[in-house]
């Protein structure tokens, strides 16, 4: 009887232990935007900067699907047995995306990738809800892409997330809104948060808004240069200088018009979206082996590291019963999902903040 007891509790405890290993077995579909037609069957190869594959190819998701094919390499090696379909999906055309949706192995698939246009998105997430399919959207910004659809992942975070970053870190400061269209999204958020905040429509009466008493916060929503430029100048020919932080739209920094490099008086930040430490050794593997396996340099601009890191997170977290990842750390995102709304679908809110001084960059998170 002792040894019919032993026999079943090994039996047993095999049992929980296979059911605790990660499912490895899996169909991923990637719906790509390549413009091969546009393209003409350009190689990878005729490229040695990144500007120069983002310029061609800023229309494609070439650099994509190339992080990912490394991704995949790297799964396959770690014992993951990976069924890939890969279709071309180019703007709004529907009835290719029924085609699709037909193949049966499609039906059956455990993980969706499509960072397509926002105007044929919808349409992939009614299909990928009827089949119960998990579906990631690697670019798009828009809230209501998760709405009533618990099978869709929104991996760019919304405004309301950078708000609440920025409330965390400045409690009782003074908060000056600088903008139009996304600077609707901040006050949303301070409003329906009881935090003060004021509106700048004119860069004119920016320094009286400006407190000495409290940290000044600057959150410029706009992407006009030249305006940025002027407000930088007066600021530091200000004679009181107070304690202020700003807030630039990225695009600023990289624009020529704009010289960061002669500010002094005060730090700059911005949020990235994907944010890629170059120092890190991790980092440094993926480019050695993208430039060895295409020829090209791997940036955020073609989207390689975002195909990369969305291939890697999303198929061990699926195999991993959705749970997080624990051994991958993404390159360029910082994943922390969650579910607004029980019937709608996940949102990142992992946002990356970066503080510059002159050259250095500094994730502040």
């Amino acid at each position: 009887m002792k040894h019919k007891i032993a026999f079943f509790l090994l039996l047993l405890g095999f049992a929980l232990q296979t059911s605790a290993q990660p499912h490895t077995h899996m169909t991923v579909v990637y719906l790509l935007p390549m413009n091969s037609g546009e393209i003409n069957q350009i190689g990878m190869g005729t490229f040695k900067e990144p500007r120069d594959i983002h310029k061609t190819f800023s229309k494609s998701l070439v650099g994509f699907w190339c992080g990912a094919q490394i991704a995949l390499s790297e799964l396959e090696d770690a014992g993951y047995e990976l069924e890939i379909i890969a279709r071309e999906l180019n703007g709004n055309d529907t009835n290719k995306l029924n085609r699709i949706f037909k193949e049966p192995k499609v039906q059956q698939a455990q993980l969706i990738i499509a960072p397509v246009s926002k105007d044929i998105f919808p349409y992939v997430a009614k299909l990928a809800k009827a089949h119960k399919i998990p579906l990631a959207n690697p670019l798009s910004t828009r809230e209501e892409i998760i709405t009533d659809n618990k099978y869709v992942y929104k991996l760019m975070p919304s405004n309301s997330a950078r708000a609440a970053v920025i409330a965390d870190l400045y409690p009782g400061a003074n908060i000056i809104l600088w903008g139009t269209v996304q600077a609707n999204d901040y006050a949303d958020y301070f409003q329906e948060n009881g935090i003060h905040f004021t509106s700048l429509s004119d860069t004119a009466s920016f320094i009286p808004l400006l407190s000495e008493e409290k940290n000044n916060v600057v959150i410029a929503c706009t992407q006009n240069t030249n305006q940025c430029a002027q407000l930088a100048a007066k600021m530091e020919a200000a004679r009181k200088k107070p304690a202020l932080d700003w807030f630039l739209n990225p695009k600023i920094l990289t624009d020529n018009k704009f010289d960061f490099m002669s500010i002094h008086s005060f730090p700059l930040y911005f949020f990235a979206d994907t944010y890629v430490d170059e120092n890190d050794e991790a980092v440094q593997v993926f480019q050695y082996n993208f430039i060895r396996r295409f020829g090209a340099v791997p940036s955020t601009l073609n989207f390689a590291y975002q195909g990369y890191d969305v291939t890697h997170f999303f198929i061990r977290m699926i195999s991993n019963n959705f749970t997080a990842p624990q051994d991958f750390t993404p390159l360029s995102y910082h994943f922390k999902f969650k579910r607004p709304d029980k019937s709608g679908g996940a949102e990142n809110y992992g946002v990356r903040l970066v503080k510059m001084t002159e050259l250095k960059t500094q994730v502040i998170q």
